[in-house]
């Protein structure tokens, strides 16, 4: 999400006073959508954040029985590799969906909306080169969040 549309959300108001009935509805109906997005999306970020912190800590207690057999001792050194790069790049996604969550329902002033933006902003999740273990933990991450989002039964979803 850009400034321009949080510059377009804190307008809202203003362009709401010359539309139509119709027009001003359709205004808040996109509002309540993006509010409700960036609720959803912390929420769901929060959960995925909680996951990789229980899964990394639950692969880093198992490294210590795996030393005997050096196979095993690479795989689990491996999967923790990946379980920490997940969990920094769930700590980067949540401050972003965080951020954008107080910008929209939040912030109790239009500029406080504005900083809540430009912080999000600020943090810049970088293309990965593709096949390698941050590209394995974005896909990863993007799918396990579709997941939840898709889930009727995911309590992020309930509205």
């Amino acid at each position: 999400m850009r400034p321009r549309r949080l510059t377009y959300l804190l307008m809202l108001p203003v362009l709401a006073m010359g539309c139509t009935d119709e027009q001003s509805s359709e205004r808040e109906r996109e509002l309540t959508e993006l509010t409700n997005a960036a609720q959803r999306s912390a929420c769901i970020g929060t959960e995925l954040l909680e996951k990789a912190r229980s899964d990394y800590a639950t692969l880093r207690g198992t490294a210590a029985g795996s030393e005997t057999n050096p196979a095993i001792a690479q795989a689990v050194q491996a999967s923790i590799a990946f379980a920490r790069a997940y969990l920094q790049h769930a700590e980067i996604r949540q401050s972003v969906y965080a951020n954008m969550d107080s910008a929209y329902n939040l912030a109790s002033t239009p500029p406080d909306s504005v900083r809540y933006v430009q912080r999000a902003d600020a943090i810049e999740i970088s293309t990965p080169e593709p096949g390698s273990v941050e590209a394995n933990v974005m896909n990863a991450y993007n799918q396990d969040f579709d997941v939840l989002a898709g889930d009727p039964d995911f309590p992020c979803n309930w509205e």
